[in-house]
């Protein structure tokens, strides 16, 4: 930028009381900042064009002009912390709106696998309850089986790892509009908007890739699978009873021997 040239120059050569050139200066650094420069920049060039004018003319007459460039020069430096304060006020909001949000989607997730929480699942219920969750809606029921057993014998730690690598299969079979939740402990339940034969497919699909899931990595000899209860949702029908429904049915696939789908 050619402008803080021209007005340092400018300056030094007011102070050496070579007025002329020292405007000359200072109207070329005015002019550079008029084609591309910021408003503050141009305050700042004609302030020193005005302490110029002071000299050329003397400090009587030019008492009065003087006066008036400070007073304004005052108060577009206040009206521009004004604008700063107003500035930082709206980015503080921003950030504490953002900072609220953040909390409550860190508040419907489960921590451990990422999926939705309890209160997530709760807040589903009620949306179906009041028609907002959009037709048509099945909910499978999804319980790891013989679970106590794998943190009996390989450790809590592996527990945490299969309930990871559940949630991780179910997410990857899971549509858009699909929403997988861990509802307690080793039970996960999903909300599918689909009927009651694509449920059926997704959950074989899930079925079958945990029962064919390489569980090594997590403990030599782990095997894994789930059952899973399904049913579809009817018109008027409470958000309670589709639940117990697909609890029901997948208490039915455990009692026929369990890895299997129920409906």
């Amino acid at each position: 930028m050619a402008w803080p040239a021209h007005a340092a120059l400018g300056i030094v050569l007011r102070t050496r009381g070579e007025l002329v050139a020292a405007r000359r200066e200072l109207v070329a650094a005015a002019e550079s900042l008029r084609v591309s420069g910021s408003p503050s920049e141009l305050l700042i060039v004609d302030h020193e064009l005005a302490c110029l004018a002071v000299r050329e003319v003397g400090d009587h007459p030019s008492r009065d002009l003087r006066h008036m460039i400070e007073n304004q020069a005052r108060r577009l430096w206040q009206l521009r912390l004004q604008r700063v304060a107003m500035l930082r006020q709206a980015r503080h909001r921003e950030e504490q709106d953002q900072a609220r949000r953040d909390a409550e989607a860190a508040s419907l997730h489960d921590a451990l696998t990422g999926l939705g929480n309890r209160r997530r699942f709760d807040q589903l219920m009620t949306e179906l309850d009041s028609g907002h969750l959009p037709a048509p809606v099945v909910l499978l029921f999804i319980d790891a089986d013989r679970f106590k057993s794998v943190n009996d014998t390989y450790s809590h730690g592996a527990g945490d790892a299969v309930l990871r690598e559940i949630a991780a299969i179910l997410r990857a079979n899971c549509r858009a509009d699909d929403i997988p939740i861990r509802y307690a402990g080793d039970e996960f339940v999903v909300f599918l908007n689909t009927d009651l034969d694509g449920a059926r497919h997704v959950a074989e699909r899930i079925r079958a890739a945990i029962g064919a899931g390489a569980h090594d990595d997590i403990a030599p000899g782990l095997r894994v699978s789930v059952s899973v209860g399904i049913a579809a949702h009817r018109d008027g029908m409470p958000a309670h009873q589709l639940l117990s429904t697909a609890d029901a049915n997948l208490y039915h696939a455990k009692r026929n021997g369990r890895d299997q789908i129920a409906a």
